[in-house]
């Protein structure tokens, strides 16, 4: 396991991207016909929840 030292700005920076770039990732899971391509983008935002959840943020995937 990879241990990175942050500071509450560059925490709340990262945190900021990765909503941001998983809200985008779940508009082209949206418009994605592709089966394959829409797997891969999951597997991305799954990454990326994963991520945030380790920096204690929960990423809201709008399925409720």
């Amino acid at each position: 396991m990879l241990h990175v030292d942050l500071t509450a700005e560059e925490k709340a920076v990262l945190l900021e991207v990765i909503e941001d770039y998983s809200s985008d990732l779940g508009l082209e899971i949206a418009d994605t016909d592709r089966k394959s391509m829409r797997d891969r983008l999951h597997a991305q935002r799954n990454v990326l929840k994963k991520i945030a959840d380790s920096l204690g943020h929960t990423i809201d995937d709008g399925k409720d």
